[in-house]
């Protein structure tokens, strides 16, 4: 680390030591602009930051951290096809949901041509479908879409699917992803193959899981209906052409993304093919509009007021000089229940790195664990731990106000909540309040020295509130930017390739071997008995 790093560091170490001997409530006490000082906006989402750690010298520290690491040179890059890391991978997602005129060149091409293109092709293809003219094999009409697919080929499809619930159409999409085949069982046994059409969904198309499911369901197709599927019913996505001919997927059936999109980005893709026909293409648009304009806030505001980089320089913060090894999750939106699970996939798989770009070893902290439920639902299951644990666990309260919603009971109840919790996580009670409380309540002497102590919240807990006017299209893309371009941040700081991730081919190359095992064991009828589990562990793991 040279000696310009070095020094900011170390001011940013100076600012963690002066804020951890002050209350989060003693900062609002001393500042009643704090709350416009640490709050932005953009279009129709409030990023309100002021329940943080954090002071306007906080981010003038920040600022120049982010300028020693080149931040603003490195978002140039990203969005101008640069190679990031030697030359060897080139990441372009962005260009997914560029809706300009300008060229974006990759090797003397304009890839803006093949996007464009392959949108046009979702574009005619969704029509089709939702208004009839795509038929099955029987000339009856699709009702129902099966999405097969796993890890980002179905974390941001199924997201964007439930999420969007209120623009649904008639078209009833369902999602298959686990490789114990339960999900395609419960599908095959409910669904007319008639009127299903099944969209495979894998970047290399090689995925054990979905292909196996695919597999499945295609035999169910052959075995209740004596047709091939393949020209009415099945849909390929992926970005290996040779592996879906070898599939005999129809090239008027394959629909294509490319080596520059990585999977947990693929959803601004023709991989989010299964979400455009439950929303509609016209809403699908507007969902890569909202991405497109935090790209242009991204790339074009100074970093002192730069969201996504305020959003990874404030965890980052916790992350080095509190110890902090989580970040919960928690949207106050039914809809968003599967919010949690896709940034915990773009979040650990970007930043769960323990070697840098220059294949050097790391040794500070990279990235944390994310996690986290319905907020409603986690007031009454973990909130517990959250308000009087011995874990710091910084959080994200994301409340979309529905202004949609007839009943609006529902919705002022929910945001009464989502308030509270931060106040009370921020604020806390102490000793002296509870007493008063219980004494007012006329509680006794025995009973205020027995319950005291179980009744006090620490407080100083802390907590960024976003707030999403409307879930529509356009503000959950904006949202999802938000955070893809936050982890992109936190990489430039910890040096790390956030595109790969190496870390998850070991047990992949070991299941290979296991399954191999399995299928030249002599397990007779016995293959779900302990037994059978024992002789395979003694044949596998334990040599003799």
């Amino acid at each position: 680390m040279n000696k310009f790093k070095k020094e900011i560091w170390n001011e940013l170490e100076h600012q963690a030591d002066l804020l951890k001997k002050i209350h989060l409530s003693d900062l609002f006490q001393s500042n009643s602009s704090r709350f416009e000082q640490l709050s932005f906006q953009h279009e129709k989402l409030l990023f309100d930051f002021s329940k943080n750690f954090l002071t306007s010298s906080t981010i003038d520290v920040f600022t120049s951290l982010g300028e020693i690491y080149h931040v603003s040179q490195r978002i140039n890059d990203l969005y101008k096809g640069k190679a990031q890391y030697g030359g060897e991978f080139i990441s372009l997602h962005t260009a997914l949901r560029y809706h300009g005129n300008k060229k974006i060149m990759v090797d003397g091409h304009d890839v803006m041509e093949d996007i464009k293109y392959e949108l046009e092709r979702m574009n005619i293809f969704v029509h089709q479908v939702i208004d009839g003219f795509w038929r099955g094999f029987s000339d009856k009409a699709i009702t129902d879409v099966i999405n097969i697919g796993i890890g980002g080929s179905d974390l941001g499809p199924l997201l964007l699917t439930e999420a969007l619930t209120n623009y649904r159409t008639h078209l009833k999409v369902h999602f298959v992803s686990n490789g114990d085949g339960m999900q395609a069982n419960e599908l095959m046994n409910t669904l007319n193959p008639e009127t299903t059409l099944l969209i495979i969904v894998s970047k290399t198309f090689t995925t054990q899981e979905t292909l196996s499911n695919a597999n499945s369901l295609i035999k169910w197709f052959l075995n209740n209906t004596a047709h091939s599927p393949f020209a009415n019913h099945v849909i390929g996505v992926s970005a290996n052409i040779d592996a879906m001919d070898a599939f005999h997927i129809p090239k008027e059936n394959q629909f294509l993304f490319w080596d520059f999109v990585g999977g947990r980005y693929s959803v601004w893709s023709a991989a989010g093919l299964a979400s455009a026909l439950a929303i509609g293409f016209d809403n699908f648009q507007q969902f890569l509009y909202g991405g497109s304009a935090v790209d242009e806030h991204f790339k074009n505001t100074e970093l002192k007021e730069n969201i996504p980089f305020l959003l990874a320089l404030i965890d980052l913060f916790y992350i080095e000089f509190w110890n902090t090894q989580t970040r919960a999750i928690l949207p106050y939106h039914s809809y968003l229940q599967h919010l949690p699970a896709y940034l915990q996939q773009l979040s650990m798989e970007s930043l769960g790195k323990s070697i840098n770009k220059d294949a050097q070893i790391i040794k500070h902290p990279t990235g944390n664990i994310i996690w986290g439920d319905l907020g409603s639902n986690g007031q009454h299951a973990f909130f517990q731990l959250l308000h009087q644990g011995k874990l710091f666990v910084p959080i994200d309260f994301i409340v979309p106000i529905c202004l949609e919603q007839q009943n609006c009971t529902h919705t002022q109840y929910v945001l009464a909540n989502a308030l509270a919790q931060a106040q009370a996580l921020m604020q806390g009670k102490t000793r002296e309040e509870v007493y008063q409380q219980m004494l007012n309540e006329n509680f006794s002497l025995e009973e205020i020295h027995r319950l005291l102590p179980h009744r006090i919240y620490p407080g100083n807990r802390p907590s960024t509130m976003i707030f999403l006017e409307g879930l529509s299209p356009k503000t959950l893309g904006e949202l999802l930017a938000f955070y893809e371009h936050k982890v992109f941040v936190q990489s430039i700081i910890w040096d790390i390739n956030p595109f790969d991730q190496w870390g998850v081919e070991l047990g992949k190359e070991l299941a290979k071997k296991y399954f191999k095992k399995f299928q030249s064991l002599n397990h007779k009828n016995n293959h779900q008995t302990i037994d059978y589990i024992k002789n395979i562990l003694r044949k596998t793991i334990y040599p003799h």
